[in-house]
C-alpha cells in the first residue's frame, strides 16, 4: 500500500471514531504521528469536499461513515470469501460470514450453491438482532462476558428459534449461552421460521477474540441420517475454521495437493 493511501485511510478511520466529540488539529497530529503539513493538506481537501466540518470550537468532525468490516490483522476478506466458496461447493449449500456489531448481527458474505433447495433472505448488509437464540446468536454471545450481556441487553427480549418463537427466560437463555462455550459447533436441526437450518462456528483472531461467525445454511428439510449429515458438516466447518485461523487457504491447498498427487 502506498504511503499516501495509507495516510488517507488512517485519517478516515481516526475521524470515524464515534466515541470522540471531534478533534483539534493538534490532537490529530499527535494521534496519527503524521507530518503536520501532510495532515493539514488532507483535512483541507476533506473539508473542501464536504466530508469534514469544523464546529465553533474549531474541532473537526466527520460528515461520513467509514468502517472496515473485517480486520486485516490475521484473516483477510479474500480468505473468508475463498472459505465460503469451498464450503458451498463441498456441501451443495450456502456458506455465510456474519459479524457481531453491538447487539446486532450483520451479514458480510454469502456464497450460495446453485443446486440449493432455497434462496436465503439474509444478504450481505442484512441486519438482525441477537435476541433469537439460534445457533448464530449462541455462538456470538458466547464470546461476551455474561455480566456485560446482563448490563446491556434486554433480558426479557430473548426468544426461541423456530416457527413458534416462544419467549425464553433470562435464566434459560443464560444457560444456553454458557453451554455454547463448551461446544464449538452450534446448530438447530429444526430450522427457523423461514425454513432455514444453520450450523455455526466462531472464527477467532490471533488473540482468541471473536472475529466473525462462519455458517452453513440449508433448507430445513427432513434428514435421512442425521448423525452422518452432522458429521460431514462438522468436519467441513472445523477444517475451514482451522485453515482460516492458521492462515492456510484450504481451497488452494487442496488444489495443490491434487496436482502433487
Amino acid at each position: 500500500m502506498s504511503n499516501s493511501v495509507e495516510r488517507i485511510i488512517s485519517v478516515l478511520e481516526c475521524l470515524s471514531d464515534t466515541s470522540s466529540e471531534g478533534f483539534l488539529t493538534s490532537e490529530l497530529v499527535a494521534r496519527l504521528d503524521m507530518p503536520p503539513s501532510t495532515l493539514y493538506r488532507l483535512l483541507s481537501d476533506l473539508e473542501a469536499s464536504g466530508h469534514v466540518y469544523r464546529s465553533a470550537d474549531r474541532r473537526i468532525h466527520p460528515n461520513f461513515s467509514f468502517e472496515r468490516h473485517i480486520s486485516f490483522g490475521s484473516i483477510s476478506p479474500a480468505q473468508l470469501s475463498s472459505a465460503c466458496q469451498n464450503i458451498s461447493s463441498k456441501l451443495f449449500s450456502a456458506a455465510e460470514i456474519i459479524l457481531l456489531r453491538g447487539q446486532n448481527l450483520r451479514w458480510h458474505l454469502r456464497e450460495e450453491h446453485p443446486q440449493m433447495a432455497l434462496r436465503l433472505r439474509a444478504h450481505p448488509g442484512f441486519l438482525r438482532s441477537t435476541y433469537e437464540l439460534d445457533s448464530i446468536t449462541r455462538v456470538a454471545l458466547a464470546s461476551w462476558p455474561i455480566e456485560q450481556i446482563e448490563a446491556q441487553w434486554d433480558l426479557a427480549g430473548f426468544f426461541d428459534v423456530g416457527v413458534a418463537g416462544a419467549k425464553v427466560s433470562w435464566q434459560t437463555a443464560r444457560e444456553r449461552l454458557v453451554s455454547a462455550r463448551e461446544e464449538i459447533l452450534q446448530y438447530d436441526l429444526q430450522g427457523n421460521a423461514k425454513g432455514v437450518r444453520r450450523f455455526c462456528v466462531p472464527i477467532n483472531d490471533a488473540n482468541g477474540d471473536l472475529l466473525c461467525l462462519l455458517t452453513v445454511a440449508e433448507a430445513a428439510t427432513p434428514i435421512a441420517n442425521e448423525d452422518a449429515h452432522l458429521t460431514e458438516i462438522r468436519t467441513v466447518l472445523l477444517e475451514a475454521k482451522i485453515a482460516l485461523e492458521t492462515g492456510r487457504d484450504t481451497a488452494n491447498a487442496e488444489q495443490g495437493e491434487r496436482f502433487a498427487g
